[in-house]
């Protein structure tokens, strides 16, 4: 049985390297006692064969991968804007 693997959907921040590009995942969710609506985001750093193909504020898919570095393990999907 294979396991699924977790997909975001994310803001391109910075494209570092021609194979890493640094990614804002927003998360919003109300406040369990208040229920005001609550903003938090993460940077992810993912793998992508060739960034020339994105551009800083595209909006792309993410997923877990392999390990590729210390702080790398999510792969390119694909560009949605």
């Amino acid at each position: 049985m294979e396991t699924k693997k977790k997909q975001l959907t994310g803001t391109v921040v910075k494209i570092s390297t021609p194979n890493t590009v640094k990614v804002k995942v927003e998360k919003k969710y109300a406040h369990p006692k208040y229920g005001k609506t609550v903003k938090e985001h993460k940077n992810y750093i993912v793998h992508i064969a060739d960034s020339k193909e994105l551009a800083v504020g595209d909006v792309v898919d993410i997923q877990e991968g392999r390990k590729i570095s210390p702080r790398k393990s999510w792969v390119f999907v694909k560009k949605i804007k």
